[in-house]
């Protein structure tokens, strides 16, 4: 289960990860208005859903999503070396899930599924370096639990919601013109 990057694949992936840094951070700011914890993942996940279907339709191979986000983390090291580490270890996850789960991408709901469990886990992520490294605590003890597994699939709708919005618009017209 070798995956082989051409030239052509790592400048794809690098420029989506560019871009999910680009506009990721117009969605970040705007997620800070929302006084509600989550929000910013809220507002972020079908913008990341929507974005790493690209990749993992082009390749259609489990691994590929893990490649993108090392790729998005050594760009946010810039910024945040905490967000880095989320972001590898959501990256790692997902294809995990992928495979154990999902085998394979040869169904369009396993490329769908997959792509939209990236911003639920990534969520996921913040959320255990969040609350380990800073001490953060948003919501009381007793109802933190609840809340978070309500937001993780909330987020994962929305990711999902993301990647359909690929698939349906912007795949069909832009990247078969290209391949």
């Amino acid at each position: 289960m070798k995956m082989k990057l051409s030239s052509k694949d790592i400048t794809f992936l690098s420029i989506l990860a560019a871009v999910t840094v680009v506009i990721g951070f117009i969605f970040y700011f705007l997620g800070g208005f929302i006084p509600v914890p989550g929000s910013k993942f809220i507002i972020f996940a079908p913008f990341l859903g929507f974005i790493m279907y690209f990749p993992v339709k082009k390749k259609q191979k489990i691994g590929v999503i893990s490649i993108l986000s090392v790729i998005f983390a050594f760009l946010m090291l810039l910024f945040n070396l905490f967000m880095s580490f989320a972001i590898v270890l959501a990256g790692i996850c997902t294809d995990i899930f992928s495979l154990l789960l999902l085998k394979n991408y040869d169904q369009e709901w396993k490329m769908i599924a997959s792509a939209g469990f990236y911003p639920a886990i990534s969520f996921f992520w913040a959320f255990i370096f969040t609350y380990f490294f800073t001490g953060t605590i948003f919501l009381e003890k007793g109802r933190i639990y609840s809340f978070m597994v309500f937001l993780f699939f909330l987020i994962y709708c929305l990711g999902i919601t993301g990647a359909l919005i690929a698939k349906k618009v912007i795949y069909p017209s832009i990247f078969n013109k290209i391949n």
